[in-house]
């Protein structure tokens, strides 16, 4: 018995996972690549950065409110500036934020998840809605500067 739920929550992870890279590669793949390891220059990587962003709960919420609501302006990742912009997915279900993130957190599912994002964090972004820009910016720029955001 403890056999079968074991190979029934193994499969359950790993359609967790195909679920996640699908919809990765649906809605983030465009620009960051399908290997997520994005553009230099132009897009930032998100394989390796996920799971440390998503690692404390501020790094969450920010992390669900640019999913959410998008995000421009000039950041720096790999000690590179980039400058651009991403589109919000407002129209994407919760659930499947959230498998997205857990897809790239777990590296497609090589490492162990470490992100506290979770479905009510995705959900407080969204009840809390469109900030402007410039708040996200200095958000981000405030994680940045705590090492919270690499």
């Amino acid at each position: 018995m403890k056999y079968l739920a074991f190979l029934a929550a193994l499969f359950a992870a790993s359609s967790a996972f195909a679920d996640g890279q699908a919809s990765y590669l649906k809605h983030c793949s465009l620009c960051h690549q399908a290997d997520a390891q994005g553009i230099p220059g132009t897009f930032p990587r998100l394989m390796g950065r996920v799971g440390q962003i998503g690692s404390s709960a501020d790094g969450a919420a920010f992390m669900a409110q640019a999913i959410l609501w998008g995000m421009s302006g000039t950041i720096t990742v790999d000690e590179v500036p980039l400058t651009g912009v991403m589109p919000g997915v407002p129209h994407v279900p919760d659930e499947e934020i959230l498998s997205i993130v857990e897809y790239l957190a777990t590296e497609g599912g090589t490492v162990k998840n470490t992100t506290v994002l979770n479905l009510e964090t995705i959900k407080a972004a969204r009840a809390a809605g469109r900030i402007p820009q410039a708040t996200t910016n200095a958000r981000r720029h405030e994680l940045f500067a705590a090492g919270v955001i690499k």
